[in-house]
């Protein structure tokens, strides 16, 4: 039997792995027939990836095989040996277990039920064995019982606390109860670990959000090793504290990123949309925006959505807008990557447009990108094409739009360490071009000497 759970783990484990192949697979086919691509290098990829499959397939065929194999022995022995002893209380947890393993490995309710019946008999002669309630919470999870899957992981955790009571004898792996918990005695860490964790994943199914933040939390506090430790964060992360313990919405928002891994990026970006409306915290919101705005920009072809869709969430995160000009990056790493990704599209647009000659919608997004603090910024002002009334005529137009456009270059030359080696040229040639178009001769000179000592600084370097 513990052959078994061991294996059918790792089968799990590279089941998860193949999906994810898969769905690299068939995204990369996508990208390469969307782009019309026969490059040796795209048909290489494809290869390797399917190479990768069929290796990882054959290796989920041959564990698969060897499962089986234990399995059938397993029940077998369990068989002679239940007809030897009826009433022995191991033979009728292992049998119920062989059965929840036979359940697992082939999808069958009719084994989890018989599972159920010998965990029950076991509880006929002893209610006080932890492990049966452990058991029966795994078999009702996956009958998805959810209820009577909580019932019975919380009689698990009741029993095993009601155990150590009794544990005066601290070693190695035990440490004492707290006092907030109000028990004596002592614990095993991973025993506990375990069935709280169990506990925690009913209390998930049960859309219990407070439950299952108590339960996550006090399992992460006694996390026996950084995998675990591990575990439980990622637990009260994804699920519990994603949407201020709004746990169907955390569940919602898995299974649309599932739907993401596949390829459905239509249907994923309007069931983001739907999920918007349910979700309590700013958070949540942000992260929902944010995968939509991707969607929109690498797969949907709605790039200008996308840019405002996430310039917005930029602009919900900043709370100094009040007093600046400009949208300050947040502390958090996880929202920096919306300042980041929100600047690129915004200055992609404007390169884009800039590019076709349709300067004013180019215009509109290069001041856009101008009003986020990131990286590319120095790059927007740089780009940015300054905007002279209509009603302004002749030499006046000229002026004023030169001048306007210096106060441009002059902010991309305070951040030109942001700038590329070609893009510092082009800036210096353009301001000296300038200042000689408006008489300014000196200085014309002052900014290409400054030019030339860049330019040395740069050989030297």
């Amino acid at each position: 039997i513990n052959v078994v759970n061991d294996l059918y783990s790792r089968i799990q484990d590279k089941k998860e792995s193949l999906k994810l192949l898969r769905s690299k697979l068939a995204n990369l086919r996508k990208e390469i027939a969307k782009k019309k691509s026969n490059r040796l290098e795209d048909r290489k990829k494809v290869s390797m990836l399917q190479e990768k499959i069929e290796q990882d397939s054959a290796a989920v065929d041959i564990v698969f095989s060897l499962l089986e194999y234990f399995l059938f022995d397993a029940r077998e022995k369990l068989e002679h040996a239940y007809s030897i002893d009826p009433f022995s209380l191991k033979i009728l947890q292992l049998t119920g277990e062989s059965e929840y393993n036979r359940g697992r490995m082939y999808s069958a309710n009719e084994a989890f039920k018989n599972a159920l019946k010998y965990f029950f008999r076991y509880l006929n002669h002893d209610k006080g064995n932890f492990w049966i309630y452990n058991d029966l919470s795994a078999t009702y999870y996956e009958l998805k019982n959810w209820k009577k899957s909580l019932e019975y992981a919380q009689r698990a955790v009741n029993t095993y606390e009601i155990t150590s009571y009794f544990d005066n004898s601290p070693n190695e792996i035990k440490m004492a109860f707290d006092s907030t918990l109000n028990i004596p005695g002592y614990f095993d860490r991973k025993i506990y670990f375990q069935l709280l964790f169990k506990r925690g994943l009913a209390e998930i199914k049960n859309f219990d959000g407070e439950a299952a933040y108590k339960t996550f939390s006090r399992a992460l506090a006694i996390a026996p090793n950084q995998e675990d430790k591990h575990n439980a964060q990622q637990a009260l992360e994804h699920y519990v504290l994603w949407d201020d313990k709004n746990i169907a919405s955390a569940v919602r928002y898995l299974e649309i990123v599932d739907s993401i891994n596949v390829g459905n990026y239509s249907w994923s970006y309007d069931a983001l949309k739907d999920l918007l409306s349910q979700l309590k915290s700013d958070h949540a919101k942000y992260k929902v925006t944010y995968d939509r705005s991707l969607l929109a920009w690498n797969y949907l072809e709605r790039q200008e959505e996308a840019a405002e869709m996430l310039y917005s969430v930029v602009a919900a995160l900043d709370s100094n807008r009040e007093t600046s000009n400009v949208f300050e990056m947040p502390a958090d790493t996880a929202e920096q990557q919306y300042f980041v990704k929100c600047g690129q599209m915004l200055l992609n647009l404007g390169r884009k447009y800039r590019r076709i000659g349709e300067y004013d919608v180019a215009r509109k997004y290069l001041a856009m990108d101008t009003t986020i603090i990131w990286k590319g910024r120095a790059k927007a002002f740089l780009l940015l094409i300054p905007d002279v009334p209509t009603s302004i005529k002749g030499r006046e137009r000229m002026i004023l739009f030169n001048k306007k456009r210096m106060k441009l270059l002059f902010r991309a030359r305070q951040l030109m360490a942001n700038l590329e080696r070609q893009e510092i040229n082009q800036m210096y040639q353009e301001m000296i071009q300038i200042y000689k178009r408006l008489g300014d001769k000196n200085n014309a000179r002052k900014y290409f000497a400054e030019w030339q000592q860049w330019k040395a600084s740069q050989i030297h370097g």
